[in-house]
């Protein structure tokens, strides 16, 4: 047998084939208790048995960063995961939890199924599923300054922390707390150039529950049920930046916008990497460097137009026919000096018909925001697309006053 304390050459050595705990209970405070925790294909590098050999009993944290960096695994599973607690009236519990390729500070995959968070013994709330994916530590050769800066900082590592995080079928079971979500979706595939996505699915609550949204349910929508988007992807060394972002609104409509630019790519991070920066100094970056060439909001009325014209009649007894004209009297004024123009005629459609709507700036040389100040309405970089709907609005708040 070869002694454990003489030179190993092997890069890593295998553990086990498969581990397998039963029955695992920890505590007291909160107590823990596992069905059954698996591990399988585990492996050290020999680095780590070196360290783990020369600071044995010692107080020193490199013994832990040593396992954390140096320990592998396929696998490792756990079922009939339950947190109980004596102080709280509370417990969590998990039907699996499976984490996948695990080596070298990287996880590839961590799944969560059927959590339940309980209250005074009555399910507060469920989630079907959590899921992470592309996890990554600080790279082990860093100091510790710079280690807790990546975690401070989502920009400054060289990879995601995080590469995805979701949740599945969300669910409250309180009285006061009526709200579900079919899925959150989190994905930052890069840090260079860092790009961050977010969307969100069908997010159900009473407008009880949001004082601002109460006259939704006086136009006939006693729920939200949202979904929306989120995009962006930051400038790197060819200073370019792009976003997108949308929000959908079951019997109210759906918007949605898109920019794109460019920004000094070091003055860019300089700024927000500083601390003591000012809204005074971030509205002079803006207006000095932020230069756009594609800008683009759009949106399709699926009822909130209409719904708008009956609190109208109701709050301020107009006919429908008064709502539509008042609408278009509030867009003319606002358009001031561009009244009259083939936009505004189109805008008048869109208010006869409502249906889609889309304005779109696209130009080959980047401007300033303070450029827009001199665009007219008749800019050939500026396009209004309009397309009407099948029904008046007159017609559409007539089949709404029917239900």
């Amino acid at each position: 047998m070869r002694d454990p304390k003489s030179e190993i050459k092997e890069a890593e050595l295998p553990v086990a084939d498969e581990i397998a705990l039963h029955n695992l209970s920890f505590g007291p405070e909160p107590n823990i208790t596992v069905r059954l925790r698996t591990f399988k294909g585990v492996a050290i590098e020999t680095a780590a048995v070196k360290t783990l050999m020369s600071t044995a009993g010692d107080d020193d944290p490199k013994v832990a960063l040593a396992i954390i960096y140096g320990l592998s695994y396929k696998e490792d599973s756990a079922s009939g995961v339950k947190i109980t607690s004596k102080a709280l009236p509370f417990s969590l519990s998990t039907d699996s939890a499976v984490q996948k390729s695990y080596a070298k500070g990287h996880l590839d995959s961590s799944v969560t199924n059927g959590i339940v968070f309980t209250l005074r013994g009555q399910d507060v709330l469920t989630l079907g599923e959590i899921r992470l994916e592309n996890m990554n530590l600080p790279p082990r050769d860093i100091n510790d300054d710079e280690a807790f800066g990546i975690f401070q900082n989502f920009f400054a590592g060289p990879k995601p922390l995080i590469g995805v995080f979701s949740l599945k079928d969300l669910k409250t079971s309180s009285a006061l707390l009526d709200v579900s979500l079919d899925k959150l979706n989190i994905t930052n595939p890069s840090t260079s150039p860092y790009a961050l996505e977010v969307s969100l699915e069908h997010l159900k609550m009473p407008v009880a529950l949001v004082p601002e949204l109460q006259l939704l349910s006086v136009m006939g929508v006693p729920e939200i049920d949202a979904s929306a988007s989120y995009a962006i992807s930051l400038p790197n060394k060819d200073n370019q930046f792009n976003s997108t972002a949308s929000l959908s609104v079951a019997k109210l409509g759906t918007a949605d916008f898109a920019v794109k630019g460019e920004v000094p790519y070091k003055a860019f991070f300089e700024i927000i990497n500083n601390n003591s920066v000012t809204d005074s100094d971030i509205e002079n970056f803006v207006e000095k460097n932020i230069k756009f060439s594609h800008i683009e909001a759009g949106y399709a009325d699926e009822g909130l137009l209409p719904r708008l014209g009956i609190l109208g009649q109701k709050f301020m007894g107009l006919t429908p026919e008064q709502c539509v004209d008042m609408a278009k009297k509030y867009v003319k004024e606002s358009l001031g000096a561009a009244e009259g123009t083939e936009n505004t005629a189109k805008l008048m459609e869109y208010i006869d018909k409502p249906g889609a709507i889309r304005l779109i700036f696209n130009t080959e040389k980047p401007i300033p925001v303070e450029a827009f100040d001199t665009l007219s309405d008749t800019d050939p970089s500026i396009k209004l697309d309009v397309n009407t709907g099948p029904k008046t609005a007159l017609e559409l708040m007539a089949d709404l006053e029917k239900k």
